[in-house]
């Protein structure tokens, strides 16, 4: 078989190799896309082994393949993010917010926007930012507004 001006064991070895960095441009560009692709040169390298050497040779080029795939895997999960260059894009600090806390505000308190609502945005209540919707349609900002409703985490106020 030839293929792009190549044949035999040198379209194998191209295809491995091309496979191979598709398999590592996926730990770089997720999205499965590049990965499959990486599969599908695999697969092309054991057909065109198969087709040069026989069943035992492709069998032997796929093999390689999930094998070298499995160890590719193992090393993205467990030995990559101990690595200098992972160490620098995972942060080091976790969020640690918790979103549906019940507001300490009471119904008719006033505060002022600090962005304009719309009707969704920020309020300052003595001191402290508070996430807030309005029910009165746009509020421009450092405008004062009025606690109308707290419904779990979610602040409801109306501007006077």
């Amino acid at each position: 078989m030839e293929f792009l001006g190549l044949e035999g064991w040198s379209l194998v070895a191209v295809a491995y190799i091309a496979g191979i960095c598709c398999m590592v441009l996926e730990v770089f560009l997720p999205g499965l896309v590049i990965g499959f692709l990486g599969a599908l040169l695999f697969v092309f390298a054991s057909y065109v082994a198969y087709t040069t050497a026989g069943f035992p040779a492709g069998l032997g080029v796929l093999g390689g393949a999930v094998v070298g795939s499995v160890v590719a895997i193992y090393s993205t999960l467990k030995v990559l993010p101990t690595t200098p260059m992972a160490k620098r894009w995972i942060p080091k600090t976790a969020i640690t917010a918790v979103s549906n806390e019940t507001p300490k505000l009471q119904i008719g308190q006033i505060g002022t926007a600090l962005t304009p609502l719309r009707p969704g945005g920020v309020a300052i209540f003595d001191g402290k930012r508070y996430d807030v919707e309005s029910r009165s349609g746009m509020v421009e900002k450092n405008l004062q507004v009025r606690v109308v409703a707290i419904e779990g985490a979610r602040v409801v106020v109306e501007k006077l």
